[in-house]
């Protein structure tokens, strides 16, 4: 995985379509994006979807954010509070991570008070 294939949003980083381990490319999506948050998708032909893995630094629970922001864009997820993992349709996926990137920051506030 390439540094300058990592994307940075405010309160994560991710990458897409790595061809590695998916799981290893959202630690090192978090690392190389200097953000809390890795996240790494996969596309997924057959399912018309992609497939992420997100891991975090534990500031906040992936698995509360996820499964309230998949499902309003038609997708899934859930987890472990520092280590999830979701799938989003194809055409959601930016807006996904957008929303995905505001929730994680509106957590960091509330733990923050």
């Amino acid at each position: 995985m390439r540094k300058k294939s990592v994307k940075v949003l405010k309160n994560s980083a991710y990458v897409v379509n790595t061809n590695n381990s998916i799981s290893k490319a959202a630690i090192y999506a978090a690392s190389y994006g200097r953000r809390e948050v890795g996240i790494a998708a996969e596309y997924r032909e057959k399912k018309g979807a992609y497939d992420l893995s997100i891991r975090s630094r534990g500031e906040v629970d992936l698995n509360r954010i996820l499964r309230s922001v998949a499902p309003s864009f038609g997708g899934s997820g859930g987890g472990h509070p520092v280590a999830a993992g979701a799938r989003i349709p194809k055409d959601s996926l930016e807006s996904f991570l957008r929303a995905f990137d505001k929730k994680i920051g509106e957590a960091k506030e509330v733990k923050q008070k």
